[in-house]
This record gives C-alpha cells, sequence and structure tokens, in this order.
C-alpha cells in the first residue's frame, strides 16, 4: 500500500534509478564506477533525504 501512495506523492523521486543503483552495488559491485557513487553522495544524497524526510512527515500524518 505504501509504495504505491509512496511513489504517487513523491513522483520526482527517481525511484527507478534508486533500485537500479541498488541492484548494481549487490549483484554487481565489481562494475562499480567509485567517481559515479561519489558524485551521487556528494550531489545527490542530500536532496533526496529532504525528499523522503517530506514524504515520511506526509505518511505519518495520513496514518495519524
Amino acid at each position: 500500500m505504501c509504495r504505491k501512495i509512496c511513489k504517487a506523492f513523491a513522483s520526482e523521486i527517481p525511484w527507478a534509478a534508486i533500485v537500479a543503483l541498488r541492484n548494481r552495488i549487490a549483484h554487481a559491485y565489481w562494475q562499480i564506477d567509485l567517481e559515479i557513487v561519489a558524485n551521487i553522495i556528494e550531489n545527490r544524497l542530500e536532496p533526496l533525504v529532504q525528499e523522503i524526510d517530506r514524504l515520511a512527515e506526509l505518511v505519518k500524518r495520513t496514518e495519524a
């Protein structure tokens, strides 16, 4: 249930890219480009955390 709701309320989050990165790290870790991972950490992680925090607050309010 939350999966559909979360994706609907946070369509700006690149869900497919997050899943793809997780799969690469878990299943093809020897092919990871560390510069790309560093770039993600430096430039994209903080905005993602902010969006997920916003989404978590929304979910809390709807469940209360």
